[in-house]
């Protein structure tokens, strides 16, 4: 038994570990999924803020959350804007989990979704942040803190998207038409050299019959 114990138990002593590189990878992709169901969070509550009109803690009457989220910025197309970014940031929040899946289809939606709605969460957290401090005078703390954990989770994120690889076939086929296309540059450079000396010689030979027709004219009107 003890030696059938031990060739069982061979096998979980050899299994391989994570390498560090991917352990911290994943320690960012947590980060981000946190700062982002913060966001998504802090969203929700502007959202029932906007619905209830209910004071919120720490914001009373005349504060400067409740002169940014009472203005007309705070609203598009009569929907509060908090509503787009609670589903944003939930998009974003769901995508970061199936981008750590095995099916390969599913990961690249998924990165194009963190994508195109990571760089709109980003470009409305900096159009409203300087909203508040150039145009509304006021800034809000739970709208900022929403802004900065979005930003933050979108940056976190997009630092851990994949670069492109191209597969084997196409690197082959890249490889010959970057060779094709020097081959072609070599023989145009080649053309070019040899006709720059055939213009040179014709050059050469048309001043020396110049000059020999400018000497022959000096001397018959001498």
């Amino acid at each position: 038994m003890s030696r059938k114990s031990k060739k069982i138990a061979a096998p979980q002593s050899g299994a391989k570990k994570a390498s560090p590189a991917a352990q911290s990878a994943s320690k960012l992709l947590w980060a981000a999924r946190l700062c982002l169901a913060g966001a998504a969070g802090v969203a929700a509550y502007l959202l029932w803020y906007s619905i209830t009109k209910k004071p919120m803690a720490g914001c009373g009457p005349g504060s400067p959350c409740d002169r940014v989220l009472g203005s007309p910025w705070a609203y598009w197309l009569g929907l509060p804007v908090s509503a787009p970014a609670v589903v944003a940031y939930l998009a974003l929040l769901v995508s970061s989990f199936a981008v750590a899946g095995k099916n390969q289809p599913k990961i690249a939606n998924a990165w194009r979704v963190i994508f195109f709605v990571g760089v709109a969460a980003v470009a409305s957290a900096i159009w409203f942040s300087i909203l508040q401090v150039s145009v509304l005078k006021s800034i809000c703390k739970f709208c900022t803190s929403t802004h900065l954990l979005g930003f933050c989770g979108v940056i976190l994120l997009l630092s851990q998207a994949p670069l492109p690889i191209l597969p084997r076939s196409q690197k082959k086929k890249n490889k010959q038409e970057t060779q094709q296309i020097k081959e072609k540059k070599r023989d145009y450079t080649f053309y070019g050299i040899h006709l720059f000396h055939y213009q040179k010689k014709i050059l050469n030979r048309l001043s020396i019959h110049c000059f020999k027709f400018l000497v022959i004219r000096m001397v018959l009107n001498l």
